[in-house]
């Protein structure tokens, strides 16, 4: 079992309080510029944009951008996973044709699935949304007091998160069976202009981790009908295989 504590790639867990300058440093560079890192760095700073967006102007509800497609990782079936205009995916280099590239390499497996971002440090946060939930027992007063959580300055700081994302499945879900056992995916992700293909390892969460028990709650909030025992996936990247370009996207 994981170190709950350590959610995440190795890389992920370097130099975490270097502060958010180097992400707007990065915001604007294609990604054949970037080493993993940045590219990592990139990522979860574009996830913490769209989820203050979200919880600010749209009430919470999920975007285009937290709900990629997924698909099969399959390493060496497309020739090592060459992009868009020939370049090799390890290097991260940027496509051109928007939705035809990276994202449609694999056999598809779900056109979108919500999938959540955790702090590297989750517990406080999740104690709080626990005492929200046995604390409030109607669903209105509860989702206005967990939106105003979110809203105060809960994804302003893109350092205080993992790189690894995180979805929570029914109990039976096939399809949580199918990629647990497949232990790899890719991620596709596209809002406005900007898309990233993300190949991903997975694997299921223990309910005592505390990835579980974050997500868990943070679902529960906004769905008081949540079963006990439902079943979460933690999806942790490989940034050295991801890419990033701009896209001609309708997913909005």
């Amino acid at each position: 079992m994981r170190d709950s504590n350590k959610l995440g790639s190795e890389a992920g867990e370097r130099d975490v309080s270097r502060g958010d300058l180097e992400l707007k440093k990065n915001a604007g560079r294609p990604s054949g510029e970037l080493s993993p890192d940045e590219l990592r760095d990139q990522f979860v700073g574009w996830q913490c944009r769209l989820r203050q967006l979200a919880v600010r102007q749209d009430g919470g509800r999920p975007s285009a951008g937290m709900k990629p497609r997924v698909s099969e990782d399959k390493p060496g079936a497309d020739g090592g996973f060459s992009g868009p205009s020939g370049q090799a995916e390890g290097t991260g280099r940027t496509g051109r044709t928007g939705r035809t590239g990276f994202g449609d390499l694999g056999t598809p497996i779900l056109d979108q699935l919500v999938v959540l971002i955790i702090e590297r440090e989750p517990e406080e946060t999740t104690a709080h949304l626990h005492h929200l939930c046995r604390r409030t027992q109607d669903p209105r007063d509860r989702y206005n007091q967990v939106l105003s959580l979110l809203r105060a300055g809960y994804y302003q700081y893109p350092k205080q998160f993992s790189d690894a994302m995180t979805a929570l499945f029914s109990p039976d879900s096939e399809v949580a069976a199918s990629l647990s056992e497949l232990g790899r995916c890719v991620l596709n992700f596209e809002q406005y202009s900007q898309a990233y293909r993300v190949p991903c390892a997975v694997q299921p969460l223990a309910q005592e981790e505390a990835a579980y028990q974050a997500t868990f709650y943070q679902v529960a909030a906004f769905n008081p009908t949540l079963p006990p025992n439902a079943k979460i996936l933690v999806f942790t990247p490989d940034w050295s295989r991801a890419a990033s370009w701009q896209a001609n996207s309708a997913r909005e």
